[in-house]
This record gives C-alpha cells, sequence and structure tokens, in this order.
C-alpha cells in the first residue's frame, strides 16, 4: 500500500488516530516493477486476484453491505468480492483516504515476494458482532478500556480467526472507516445496547449481560469472587475423586475450571492450583458449605459410576436403538469426567509399564557383566512428588522380580545400580558416559556477550580516530574513516538535531560506548544472579568455595597447571602407603600396658543387629561423594526393597569375608593441592572416597565397638577426637585456658610441649592397628573381617583440572584407610594406650583447688598432643615417653611444627628438647605464638589479636556474599552459615563483651547498607526475626552467643559428676574463661532477648510500628503477608526498598 498525506480532515473513529502502515503492523507494500504509478499497480494486481477468488466466498450480502476497496496489503487471491468490482474500473479513485485500515486479517503478515497466502475472512456477523461488544464495553463511547473485553468475548465466540487485540481494535476502526456495515444496521446495534445497558442499571438479571468479567492482562490483581472459588473446589473433588486420587490431576483440572469459566483461561495452571490452597488454608469457603460441594460431588460420582455400570450391561445384554439416544447434560459431564479419570490412571500406568520396565530392563542388560567400576556417574537428584513416584514403583513393581534371596552380592549391586540408573534417567536426568564427577568444563563466553564486547571495542575505535582527527592528525586513511564513522553517527536521538561538529560526533560515541557498558554489566549481573542463585541451592559448598577463590589472589581451578606427572605421584605415595613394617611387640611398655585390660570384658558378637544397621542407614548422608562404583547413599535409603538382602549381604561378609568382592575395598582418593607449588607431590591433601556398601558395613561395625568402648571406659578421658557428645576441641582449648591461667595466676612453673604428627593417619602399622583391637579385646570375627579387607586395600590417586590426572593402583599396606566412620575411632583406640602411659607417671601440671587436686598430663585431639608440666625435667620425661612410644609404632614427629614452651613466674624462657634421633624441638620465642587446635596462643591465647583477626575475616566475608548477586533470602542464609560461623568457634573461648556483640552485629547491618542491599533507617528488630514475622531472618549474634555460653556451662556441670578434671576445672575457673564455671548462678552473658522483646520494641515505634500494626489486624493474613519474604525471589535493593 502507498502511503499518502490527506489534507482532509478524518472522521472521529473509536480507538484514536491512524497507523500509516498495515493492520498488521508491516510497511507499506513496494511499487511492483513496471508499473507506472501505485494505483494502476495496485488495481491490476487486485484484477488478477478477482479471478483467483472461490465462488462461494461471493455472497450478495456482501455486495449490497461492504464498500469496495482499492487497496491490499497481500499479493495472494482475496477473499472479498469487492475486488471484483475494483479491477472493472481501475482507474477510478476512491473518496475515501488511502491509509485506512483494510478487510484483511491483521494476524497474517505480510508474505514475502512470490508466495501467495489465503487471507481469513471477515463476515458480517463477526462485524455486528465486534460493533456490538465495542458498545457494551465502552457503554456507548464513554469509556476507552474495551480490547481486552473485546479481544476475550471475540476469541470465545470466534477461536478459529485467532485474532489479536490490536488486529481486534483495528477491525473496529475500519468498520467506520470502510463502512464496512450500513448506517441503519449500525443504528439498530447502538439502540439495542442503549436498550440494554438501562435496562441493566434497573433490572440485576441483566447485569450479568453487560457486566462480563474482563481477563486480567493489565498486571491488576483479579478478584477471585464466591463462584470461582466454589467452581474451583467443585471441580478438584470432582478430578481427584473426592481427594484420593490426584495423581496428574492438575491438567484436567485446570481445564474444567476454564470451561466453566472462559475468562480465567489467562490464568495459569500453577495459579489455579495456588487459589485452591489459599481456599483451603485461609478458609475462604466455611466448613459447612465445603461439605455440602463434598456430599453434592460424592452423590454425583456414585450415581455417574451406577448409571455407566448399567448403561454398559444393558448395553452388552441387549443392544437397541435407545442406547444412541443422547444423554443428559449433567450425566454426559460426569461420565466424561469420570473417562478423563480412567485415562489418566491409564496413561500414568502405561508410562510405569512402558518406560520405567523398559528402561529398567535396558539398563540391566547393559550393565549386568560390566566393571562396577566403570559405570556412567549418575548425577545428584533433586527431591520431587515425581522422584518419589518412580521410587516407589521399583520398589513395589520391579525390584522383587529381581531380588532373589540366594544371589551373589555382584548381581545385587548391578540392580542397585540399574534401579538408580533407571530413575534418574525417568526423571530427565541427562547422564553422560565415563565422567566422575563430571568436571567442570571451561566457561565458555556466550554469543551476546561477545557481540557487546565487539561493539564496545569498535566504538572505542572511533571514539579514538574522532579524538586524534579533532587533534589535527588527519591522515588519509583516517579522513575515510571518520567519514564513515560521521555517516553512521549522524543522529544523536529522535528528540534532538542532527550532529554538525566534530565535537557532536564524539559527544554522541561517547554516551554510546556509555550505553553499552551499562547493558553489557546488566546482562551479565543478569546472568550471575541466575547462576549463582541456581548453584547455591543445589550446591552451598561448591557456592562458598568458588567465592573464596574469587575474593583471593589464587588461581581459578580452571586455569590451574597441571600437577605433578603421574608417575611423580605414584612414586611418592607409594612409597608412604605400599611398604609395610611391623610395630616393636617386644617393647617393654607394651608388656606393661597388657595388665590394664584385665577388667574389660570380651566383646560379643553374633551378626550386625537390624536396629543398628537401619541407624547407619538413617544417619547416613545422602549425596556424600561416592567411591568409584558410582552409587550414593541416597539409593541404598530409598531402594527399601534391597534391604532386607544388603542386610544379609553385610553379615555374610563378616562371617566369610573371602565373599567380599575386590572392588568393594578398593577406592579412589582425590589430591587436593595445599599451596601453589603445584609440582611437588608432596603439597597433596589426600581426600578418599570409598564403595558406600563398605562405608555402612565399617560403620555397622564401628557402632558395636564404639559401645563395647564406651561400656568399658577403654577411651582415655583426655581424648575426645571421636567421643560422642563431648564439645571436642572447645573442651580442650577451655580446660587448657583454665590451666594456663591458674599457673599464671598464682605464679606457678609450667612447661608445655607441642607435638605433631608427620602423616599420622598414613603411617600407623596394620599390625599395630589389629593388635589395639585384640589388646581391647574387641570379638575376632570383627578383628579377622578387618584382617582380610586390609590384605586387599587399594586405592588410584586423581586430579581434577583442566586436564584429568589418575594412577594406577596402590596397595594400601600401612596407614588406616580413611573415610569411613571406622577410620576416627580406630586411630584413637592405636593412640590410646599413649595416654594410660602418661597418666601413670602423674609428673604432669597441678591444678589445686581449695577442695580438689588433679594432675594433668597432656590433652588430645586426635593426633594433636599437649604435653604439661610443672618441670622442664618432668617435661622432657613425658617427651620421653611420647616419643619411645610413638618410635615403637613407627610414627615420627614433625619437627617442624613441635615446640616447647617453658613458663617460669611469669616470664617465658626458652627451653629446647632433644629427640633420639638427635633432632631438636626448638622452644617458642617470647613474641611467637603457635596455633592450636585454631587458635594463636603463647602462655594463653591471644584474646586481643584473635579478635581482632575474626573481625577482618568476618566482615571480608560479609563483603564477599554481598558482593555476589544472590537474592534476598539466599544473602540472609549464606549469612548465617558462611559469615557467622566464623565466630561461633571462638563463643566461650574468646570474651566478646555484649557491646563487642552489637558492634559485630551492627556490621551486619552497615556492610548491607554500603551494598545499597539495606536501608540505613529500617527497624533494626526485623533483621534478626523470622521471615514468617516480618523479618529477614538473620541469625542474632548476641543471642548465639549467650547461648553457646549457657550450653558450655551446662555440659560441664554435668560432666563433672564422674569427671575429676572436669569438677577441678570448674572450681578453679575464676573469670579464667567466658563460662566463669565457679559461679553456678546465671550470668549477664546468658540472657537471651527473645522474639516477643523484638517484637514489642518494633510496634512501639511510631513508623515502623504501622506495619506490624497492620499485620495484626484480623482482616489481615500474616501469613501471607509474609509469603514474599519466605520465598526471598526478589534481589536485596528490592527487599531495601519493601522493608
Amino acid at each position: 500500500m502507498v502511503q499518502t498525506r490527506s489534507s482532509a480532515k478524518r472522521p472521529q473513529v473509536p480507538g484514536g488516530s491512524s497507523s500509516s502502515t498495515g493492520t498488521d503492523g508491516s510497511q507499506p507494500a513496494a511499487r511492483p516493477r513496471g508499473a507506472k504509478n501505485p494505483r494502476e499497480a495496485i488495481s491490476t494486481r487486485q484484477t488478477t486476484m478477482a479471478t483467483n477468488m472461490e465462488p462461494e466466498m461471493q455472497s450478495d450480502s456482501d455486495r449490497n453491505l461492504l464498500t469496495p476497496s482499492p487497496f491490499s496489503l497481500f499479493e495472494s487471491p482475496s477473499s472479498s468480492p469487492l475486488f471484483n468490482q475494483a479491477s472493472s474500473r481501475s482507474s477510478t479513485v476512491s473518496p475515501l483516504p488511502e491509509d485506512v485500515v483494510q478487510v484483511a486479517n491483521a494476524t497474517v503478515s505480510a508474505p514475502a515476494s512470490g508466495t501467495n497466502r489465503a487471507r481469513k475472512r471477515w463476515t458480517v456477523d463477526m462485524n455486528k458482532f465486534i460493533w456490538r461488544t465495542y458498545l457494551i464495553a465502552t457503554k456507548l463511547n464513554t469509556s476507552k478500556l474495551y480490547l481486552d473485553h473485546l479481544h476475550h468475548e471475540f476469541t470465545v465466540k470466534y477461536p478459529q480467526m485467532e485474532a489479536s487485540r490490536q488486529r481486534l481494535g483495528d477491525q473496529c476502526r475500519a468498520i467506520i472507516r470502510n463502512k464496512l456495515l450500513p448506517q441503519n444496521i449500525l443504528d439498530d446495534i447502538k439502540n439495542d445496547v442503549t436498550l440494554l445497558l438501562r435496562q441493566a442499571q434497573s433490572e440485576p438479571a441483566a447485569q450479568s449481560l453487560v457486566s462480563f468479567p474482563i481477563p486480567n492482562t493489565q498486571g491488576q490483581r483479579r478478584k477471585w469472587t464466591t463462584e470461582y472459588n466454589e467452581s474451583i473446589i467443585r471441580n478438584y473433588y470432582k478430578i481427584t475423586e473426592l481427594g484420593e486420587n490426584r495423581s496428574a490431576y492438575r491438567r484436567p483440572f485446570y481445564q474444567a475450571v476454564v470451561g466453566e469459566y472462559p475468562e480465567l483461561s489467562e490464568v495459569s495452571e500453577q495459579r489455579i492450583s495456588d487459589q485452591l490452597r489459599v481456599i483451603l488454608n485461609n478458609r475462604m469457603i466455611s466448613e459447612h458449605r465445603l461439605a455440602e460441594i463434598r456430599d453434592e460431588v460424592a452423590n454425583g460420582l456414585s450415581s455417574c459410576r451406577s448409571n455407566a455400570e448399567s448403561s454398559l450391561t444393558a448395553e452388552e445384554a441387549q443392544p437397541s436403538r435407545n442406547s444412541l439416544e443422547p444423554t443428559p447434560q449433567v450425566l454426559e459431564s460426569q461420565l466424561h469426567t469420570s473417562m478423563e479419570l480412567q485415562d489418566i490412571r491409564l496413561i500414568s500406568d502405561n508410562f510405569e509399564d512402558d518406560q520405567i520396565k523398559d528402561q529398567f530392563k535396558t539398563s540391566f542388560e547393559k550393565f549386568r557383566d560390566s566393571d562396577p567400576t566403570t559405570r556412567p556417574y549418575i548425577p545428584k537428584q533433586k527431591t520431587s512428588r515425581k522422584q518419589a513416584q518412580i521410587l516407589q514403583y521399583i520398589n513395589t513393581h520391579i525390584l522383587p522380580h529381581y531380588i532373589k534371596a540366594d544371589q551373589n552380592f555382584e548381581t545385587t549391586h548391578t540392580i542397585i545400580y540399574c534401579a538408580a540408573y533407571t530413575a534418574a534417567i525417568c526423571n530427565g536426568t541427562k547422564i553422560r558416559e565415563g565422567d566422575y564427577p563430571p568436571t567442570q568444563n571451561k566457561r565458555r563466553v556466550p554469543a551476546w556477550q561477545r557481540r557487546l564486547q565487539k561493539k564496545i571495542l569498535d566504538i572505542r575505535k572511533d571514539i579514538a580516530r574522532m579524538t586524534e582527527y579533532i587533534k589535527g592528525n588527519r591522515s588519509n586513511r583516517l579522513i575515510k574513516l571518520v567519514e564513515v564513522i560521521k555517516n553512521k553517527n549522524q543522529i544523536h536521538s529522535q528528540h534532538e538535531v542532527p550532529n554538525t561538529s566534530n565535537e557532536h560526533f564524539l559527544d554522541t560515541l561517547k554516551q554510546k560506548l556509555n550505553a553499552a557498558a551499562s547493558r553489557l554489566q546488566r546482562y551479565v549481573n543478569c546472568t550471575l544472579r541466575k547462576t549463582q542463585n541456581s548453584q547455591f541451592s543445589k550446591n552451598q559448598k561448591q557456592f562458598y568455595r568458588n567465592l573464596s577463590m574469587n575474593t583471593q589472589h589464587f588461581r581459578t581451578p580452571e586455569n590451574i597447571v597441571p600437577a605433578a606427572p603421574s608417575d611423580l605421584l605414584h612414586d611418592f605415595w607409594s612409597s608412604v602407603w605400599s611398604d609395610p613394617v611391623q610395630h616393636n611387640s617386644d617393647a617393654e611398655w607394651l608388656r606393661a600396658s597388657c595388665n590394664s585390660t584385665d577388667k574389660i570384658t570380651p566383646m560379643e558378637y553374633d551378626h550386625i543387629p537390624l536396629d543398628v544397621f537401619m541407624y547407619v542407614l538413617k544417619k547416613a548422608h545422602n549425596w556424600k561423594a561416592p567411591g568409584s562404583d558410582r552409587i550414593h547413599n541416597y539409593w541404598y535409603k530409598k531402594l527399601t526393597s534391597i534391604h532386607p538382602v544388603l542386610y544379609n549381604h553385610i553379615n555374610s561378609f563378616i562371617q566369610t569375608p573371602e565373599l567380599v568382592p575386590r572392588f568393594v575395598t578398593q577406592g579412589l582418593t582425590f589430591m587436593i593441592p595445599k599451596d601453589a607449588d603445584y609440582r611437588d607431590p608432596s603439597k597433596y591433601r589426600p581426600i578418599t572416597c570409598l564403595q558406600t556398601v563398605y562405608k555402612i558395613l565399617t560403620a555397622c561395625i564401628a557402632e558395636l565397638i564404639y559401645k563395647h568402648s564406651t561400656n568399658n571406659k577403654i577411651l582415655a578421658e583426655e581424648q575426645k577426637g571421636c567421643r560422642k557428645g563431648s564439645q571436642g576441641c572447645k573442651e580442650q582449648l577451655i580446660i587448657d585456658s583454665v590451666a594456663m591461667k591458674h599457673a599464671i595466676g598464682r605464679k606457678k612453673d609450667i612447661n608445655t610441649m607441642y607435638v605433631d604428627y608427620c602423616k599420622a593417619f598414613d603411617s600407623v602399622p596394620h599390625s599395630w592397628l589389629l593388635h589395639v583391637l585384640r589388646h581391647y579385646k574387641v570379638n575376632h570375627v570383627l578383628i579377622q573381617f578387618l584382617l582380610n579387607s586390609m590384605q586387599h586395600w587399594t586405592t588410584k590417586l586423581k586430579i581434577l583440572g583442566c586436564q584429568q590426572i589418575e594412577t594406577s593402583e596402590i596397595p594400601i599396606r600401612r596407614g588406616i584407610f580413611q573415610g569411613d566412620a571406622l577410620s576416627p575411632l580406630w586411630f584413637c583406640l592405636a593412640l590410646n594406650p599413649l595416654s594410660h602411659m602418661l597418666n601413670s607417671y602423674a609428673t604432669g601440671f597441678d591444678i589445686i583447688t581449695p577442695s580438689k587436686k588433679v594432675n594433668l598430663t597432656h590433652l588430645m585431639y586426635m593426633d594433636d598432643i599437649k604435653l604439661y608440666s610443672s618441670t622442664p625435667q618432668s617435661l622432657h620425661r613425658l617427651a620421653d615417653i611420647t616419643q619411645a612410644f610413638s618410635n615403637d609404632i613407627h610414627m615420627k614427629f614433625g619437627i617442624d611444627k613441635c615446640k616447647t614452651l617453658s613458663v617460669k613466674a611469669g616470664q617465658i624462657i626458652p627451653s629446647s628438647y632433644i629427640l633420639d634421633s638427635g633432632e631438636t624441638v626448638e622452644p617458642l620465642e617470647p613474641h611467637t605464638s603457635y596455633k592450636y587446635l585454631g587458635f594463636q596462643q603463647a602462655r594463653q591465647i591471644n584474646q586481643k589479636e584473635t579478635k581482632q583477626e575474626l573481625r577482618q575475616i568476618f566482615k571480608h566475608r560479609l563483603n564477599a556474599l554481598f558482593r555476589s548477586q544472590l537474592n534476598s533470602r539466599n544473602v540472609s542464609q549464606a549469612i548465617n552459615s558462611y559469615a557467622v560461623p566464623v565466630l561461633t568457634y571462638s563463643f566461650g573461648l574468646i570474651n566478646w563483651s555484649q557491646s563487642d556483640l552489637l558492634n559485630l552485629q551492627r556490621m551486619i547491618n552497615t556492610s548491607l547498607t554500603t551494598h545499597r542491599k539495606h536501608h540505613p533507617r529500617s527497624c533494626v528488630q526485623r533483621m534478626t526475626l523470622s521471615r514468617d514475622e516480618g523479618g529477614r531472618g538473620i541469625i542474632d549474634i548476641r543471642n548465639l552467643h549467650n547461648k553457646q555460653i549457657t550450653t558450655l556451662r551446662n555440659y560441664f556441670y554435668t560432666y563433672s559428676e564422674h569427671s575429676a578434671l572436669h569438677e577441678t576445672v570448674i572450681l578453679a575457673d575464676k573469670h579464667y574463661t567466658p563460662l566463669n564455671l565457679v559461679d553456678r548462678n546465671p550470668q549477664r552473658s546468658e540472657r537471651i532477648t527473645d522474639v516477643r522483646e523484638k517484637i514489642a520494641a518494633w510496634q512501639q515505634k511510631s513508623l515502623h510500628g504501622r506495619h506490624r500494626h497492620d499485620l495484626q489486624q484480623p482482616y489481615v493474613d500474616k501469613e501471607m503477608s509474609n509469603a514474599w519474604l519466605r520465598r526471598g525471589v526478589a534481589n536485596s535493593s528490592q527487599r531495601r526498598k519493601l522493608s
């Protein structure tokens, strides 16, 4: 269509001004090649189209009612008979404006040249309906909001047209402009609508005819009427058979509701389901009315079933013509609903029968004879209802047909893997062959980012060229390039005059650069926000690791140069693990220690108790890293059908160790670099992943051995490494603080020595490990099983990075096979004789109180040992005992980390210790400290330096979190789980005053404000309230500290009833530690500010208290008002504006 400008005043039409483009937004049609003028070209094309029209589309009524239009937007044959008339008088000029809307369907875009498309035809009835609906919606042109109403009503009546809102508006204007309806018909429609509107004002029955619900497309909140709510409840009961069958009900439920109320078609399926929960949770329908609807649906379903059964019986007994008669509408609807339910069940059954069964069968045939250590890695599965249904079906319908009581473990293991593999595949997981675990590929820059970066680079080049051009450095090449730049940037914006001077062009380029850079940053932040929030919800540990790597001056894992070659790794660690050694069985202390075990009752064992087996499975972490067989704990826990046979296999393994397959005792060791020296194989920390079934088996054994050691009080009181219910390192540090301050406060001499072993876990001889079990009278059946397993311990070393490195198998002939629940307990038992030897000499430091005295010789946490004595000579005696014990079991001191400390009359006196090997344990210098169990200390813990260091780390982690793109809820959760734990370990050991704790809490608020995530004048109390109460859910640091003080005090008071050491520490602690144990009265540091006090303080505020006051009103649903806080999808800056 050729665009022309008409000087005549256009008539006023509904919808406002006209458009110069086509009704679908397309550009005017170009002039055909060879035409003399636009009108001649269009007239010629219309003549051709008229000859191709279908005869049935040329109705007389259309010719009488419609006015010919000389233009067309398409080259395809027209559906209007008007073009027959136009072809006979092509030279006639239409009196109408040339830019009027044509009688064409605007939803069909203009085809390219050379293509023909049939257009949809607007009938007279459609035009009448459009004009009538327009008058009703606008109340006879008194309102401008009509498109939503018109589009909805037209779509319901003529769905085959698929007309858009804009197209209907254009057609409405075309009815007036092109006179598509005669004036008398327009007047009749207007009179009818006027009469209808008058009736609506006086008669409520007619109100529904003119008050149609308008679809909500403008973002306004929809009002859910009682009719809507009751329809939702009624259809829910019908589809789910009164809530008894909720399998795949959402789709038919949504269709039923929309079928009853078509105006709800704009609402999503999820929104209908949400409204169902809102109705039930908020009791928007009374219990009495719900019971009525339920009874009504129940009667309908029962009559539907009975009628369906009777009709089927009659049809089978005597077919007649009466059976072909249509059923009543209600019965037909009920039968349709019942058939839909049957179809859903059939589809579900077919899905389970066909997909799950076939997938399991295929997987079992594929993996039944394969090596368990070469199977594909199964990724972590997200918990969902679908996943639970798949597992339930596998447990009940598939596994019972494959599991046999007499099958070997290899078959059972294959069945477990195939069940896990099938469940993952049917749950939509993509499993890649041969990846363990799937390595992180190098991050690729997306195409949009490359385009923007290239655009920014080009603009920078243009700016540099224009700058040089303005300075006068004008070469011929630069002049040509500047001309091109000016031609591309003549227009600065549509609201300003074109650029004329060089400075104007340069300003335009700089603003384009600023806009492009801002867009790039905005897009990158958006992508980063999605990535980080997704990773945080799936794997917080990996998110924190990446966060710490990005905030330190370390190279990222993608850029790490490959470590030492596999042969160097293999040779070094083979020398550590593969050379067997024997402990000194003729040691004098060993013969003497045999007499100390006479009171130990021999351990009884018949089989693993079932309750122990189930307890171990229950407490196992679902997604702990598996071994080389790729089966996580999750599958052993959820595949309940295999529990009986797995329990039998475990008991048979212990009774007959020869039945254990070789791969069960094979580990996979990941080498984690300790520092930047990646070429040194000794600078790696080995983390071994064992087979899950082996960890389950050894965990059961560990439970039995720990129970045996507890009943016989085998573990020394000084060892807190694997003691259940203890306070661990904190307990040892509190005892150490009391002992050191007791000596300094009373000006007593004290001598200590820090002992550190070199590769303690990796150097214990197997002979000593077995001897310890016999020494403490562990049952011989368990010892024989462990002996047999130790003979087959092997592992492979693996380094992940840009290039994966994996070594051949390394036999483990020395050291403990780390990675299971038994190894910590076994190692503590291996060092336990040392504690008894040190205590037998009683040459330690005396903690004296008026009513109690105890001799403290050492404290031990796993392999971290600290010796105590009153004189240097007695300290050397204790060190000699420790050295002799270590030499006999072939464990070596890490000389670099061993230090001595001698305090005489409050002053540090250097005093070294020379080993039998000639090596010297150096003394601690007066102005230096030693890091013991995480804290730097000399005569005591350095309170001031430790506080400052913890503050810096705490603030560093806060800033790292706030610089990320986590949403509000994830930021609060990350503060609680990543930043606050830095401080938690110090509570009870460091003297944090209440003002210090308030400053730490204030540091969170100020950091949030600095990063524009918190309003500076927001309510302080809301920060530490839970999100259910309208807060942000951040931990109250002061309350956390005070609770820790109360917990530690109660622990010492309880444990002192059967421990002389703890009782003496309580009596000696006179403000030596923050616990102040000697005073059993409640301390000031134990006061807790509860939620009610915070809410009361919030309500008393004149400004912030208004929101809390509104939440307490009876007509306000507090739970739903705070639902957005629980979801937490808003980013932190949006949360700042709303709070």
